[in-house]
């Protein structure tokens, strides 16, 4: 859950889960104000602005599209 974070701080946690090869899901309640659970908009684009540039190295996609994979990852693993 993401809230007050600033975009350094929310590029690093981008960082960590590639050095671990891990899924990191960022929820955001609110963007730029008027939520008890929110990031700036400023943090926001400037997390927005890595992703788009580093988009050949981090998978950015849908939980939705997540569960599929892993999904067709384990059929795989099944019909070995």
């Amino acid at each position: 859950m993401i809230s007050g974070e600033n975009g350094d701080e929310l590029i690093k946690m981008v960082e960590k889960a590639k050095e671990s090869n891990a899924l990191l899901v960022f929820l955001f309640h609110g963007v730029g104000g008027e939520h008890s659970l929110d990031v700036s908009l400023s943090a926001h684009r400037e997390l927005l602005t890595y992703l788009r540039k580093n988009e050949s190295l981090v998978w950015t996609t849908t939980m939705a599209e997540v569960a599929v994979h892993i999904r067709v990852i384990q059929e795989n693993e099944i019909g070995k």
